[in-house]
């Protein structure tokens, strides 16, 4: 992951975004894929055998792709299917989950799975938070 000066680090109360869009997904600069500001930037090209991730789900794709193998059918699809990925930045990934028994389950069970997901695929350690 790069390293940016702009960080996307906000504390919510509820699942409604600061720019009052429920549910409306954020990704901080870091980990935006927007063209149109890569052609004004220094930013080196991504390598050939690694192909270009944009947005939130696309990142949570590869996460929940990379977990997948560590846990059972049965449990990606009671715990994990229905998590999505709010919020990314350098140093914090917001998942929202349906309940908070769902991030109770997984914050006991499957934390260590989760975080080394991420690790392979983000190839860095971010907090992880639920909402």
């Amino acid at each position: 992951m790069e390293v940016s000066e702009h960080k996307t680090i906000t504390k919510r109360k509820s699942r409604s975004t600061a720019s009052g869009n429920p549910g409306r997904p954020r990704v901080s600069p870091a980990l935006a894929a927007d063209s149109a500001h890569a052609s004004v930037t220094n930013r080196s090209p991504e390598p050939v055998d690694n192909p270009a991730v944009s947005g939130l789900p696309a990142i949570w794709n590869l996460v929940a792709n990379a977990l997948r193998p560590h846990v059972s059918t049965d449990t990606f699809a009671r715990w994990f299917a229905a998590v999505e990925l709010m919020e990314a930045s350098d140093t914090r990934l917001l998942l929202r989950v349906p309940n908070y028994m769902h991030q109770l389950w997984i914050e006991t069970n499957y934390l260590p799975h989760l975080r080394a997901a991420i690790l392979e695929v983000l190839q860095a350690s971010p907090e992880i938070a639920f909402t």
